[in-house]
């Protein structure tokens, strides 16, 4: 009996390792993402999906307000511009925030954000910095992209060809991204964190696995008396 529970035990471990996989923020003035805008309020990060060399970072408004999926690519380089988690762009408006990336609680490298191509080139442009993007029409796939289409969407990396005085970017030169450095990082993270694992399915099975640890529990609690 000893032994059931042990094994039931670390099985709860791990689905509740995976399922507190996220962060909460409260954001005090507008944060740009991929696509939108969130407004201040308080939200949740969390990853969605993750494949060998890319991620689904879902973010959640607090309450029964909207969530969105965006598409994250492993980028150690970013680990060490993290505030609280938090990666964000150097716009040349500081009060212009434009998150950049994300490192996740269990993630050894950050996910930098991959961004649609005409909001790319602002940012590049805007910062100096290189950017992530994805072109749909070029894969013929619709504009709004689900976790299925991100899987196998071509990644885009844009830079400045040159800077200009303020630290903007002048010229644009695009080549397909190749995760190179980071793909190590990201297997190791996959071993560490189910494959394909939401979030809402890990919470699901921690209920059904703590449920079977209370009847057993019981049960035995019966054998004994």
């Amino acid at each position: 009996m000893t032994g059931k529970l042990f094994g039931i035990s670390l099985i709860l471990t791990a689905a509740l390792a995976a399922a507190t996989n996220t962060q909460t923020i409260t954001l005090d003035r507008d944060l740009q993402i991929p696509g939108e805008t969130l407004k201040p309020g308080t939200y949740t990060l969390a990853v969605e999906d993750r494949m060998q060399d890319r991620a689904v970072i879902r973010i959640s408004s607090a309450g029964d307000g909207p969530h969105y999926l965006l598409l994250g690519v492993p980028n150690s380089k970013l680990n060490d511009r993290g505030k609280n988690g938090i990666i964000l762009f150097g716009a040349a408006d500081p009060s212009k925030r434009i998150l950049q990336g994300w490192l996740c609680p269990k993630c050894s490298s950050a996910l930098e954000l991959v961004y649609p191509k005409v909001e790319a080139v602002e940012i590049t442009k805007d910062t100096g910095e290189s950017a992530l993007a994805v072109d749909p029409a070029s894969d013929k796939l619709p504009a709004h992209l689900s976790p299925d289409d991100m899987k196998v969407v071509t990644l885009w990396l844009l830079s400045p060809e040159r800077i200009a005085p303020g630290h903007r970017g002048e010229g644009l030169k695009a080549a397909k991204y190749s995760p190179v450095a980071s793909n190590g990082d990201l297997a190791d993270a996959s071993r560490r964190l189910p494959h394909t694992a939401s979030n809402t399915y890990w919470f699901a099975l921690f209920g059904v696995l703590a449920l079977a640890l209370s009847l057993v529990l019981r049960r035995n609690s019966q054998c004994t008396r």
